[in-house]
Order: C-alpha cells, then sequence, then structure tokens
C-alpha cells in the first residue's frame, strides 16, 4: 500500500508541476507523503499522530536517526544538533533541546508561514 501510496503522489505532483513522474523534485514527494501521515521510515516509539512524526519523517530519512527508536525526551548535544541542521539544510535544532521538539520545528516552514508546511496535494488520503 504504501508504495502505490508513493506512486499516486508522484503522478499527481507530477500533473501538477507538468513535469513526468520521475523528474517529480524527491524532496517534496516526501513532504507530501508525510504530510498526509505516510510513513518514509518505521520508529517504533513514535506513533503518526505524534507532534514530532512529520519531523521525525523527513529527518529520518536521511539517516539522522539511524535506530528503530526516536527518543524524542533525549537531549541534542552540539554535534547532532549541527549534523540535523546540515541534513535539513537550514538551522532549526540547538544543542540541549529535546530531539521531539526540534523535529517539531523542522516540519514548520522556515519563514513562519503555517500554509507553507502543508502539501499543495491537500484532498489526496492518507494511509
Amino acid at each position: 500500500m504504501v508504495l502505490g501510496e508513493a506512486a499516486g503522489a508522484a503522478a499527481h505532483l507530477a500533473l501538477e508541476l507538468g513535469v513526468a513522474a520521475r523528474s517529480v523534485p524527491l524532496a517534496e514527494l516526501q513532504r507530501d507523503i508525510v504530510a498526509h501521515r505516510g510513513v518514509l521510515i518505521h520508529y517504533r516509539d513514535v506513533h503518526r499522530d505524534h507532534p514530532s512524526f512529520k519531523g521525525l519523517q523527513l529527518l529520518g530519512v536521511r539517516g539522522a536517526l539511524p535506530a528503530w527508536e526516536a527518543k524524542l525526551d533525549q537531549a541534542l548535544d552540539a554535534g547532532e544538533a549541527q549534523r540535523w541542521n546540515a541534513l535539513a539544510g537550514r538551522t532549526f535544532a540547538e544543542a540541549g533541546m529535546a530531539r521531539g521538539t526540534a523535529l517539531e520545528r523542522l516540519w514548520q516552514p522556515a519563514g513562519g508561514d503555517a500554509g507553507a508546511a502543508q502539501s499543495r496535494t491537500g484532498g489526496r488520503a492518507a494511509g
């Protein structure tokens, strides 16, 4: 089902962007899937309804948390915060911040526009 959802999301974005499905930007496709509560990578200690789920999916698929547990209450050290910021391509995490708090920040748009964090395919059903 997950593969079908990803294919459908890619097809929808391709039509919307006027490009071939293989030309849909991967980051945009991943963000769309996560916006609809799709799972990119499994963590046994975080459910889809958790406020950190979306940020965790976006960063987890990039290798930031290689174990099967996110440990959202654990504080980031300086090196981990720096690595997470580099993986995300923007500054959102700080040393001493709880992982969950940082991941919630990641999902929020950099400019503070809450609408920008939402997918353009808002009507598509989530899995």
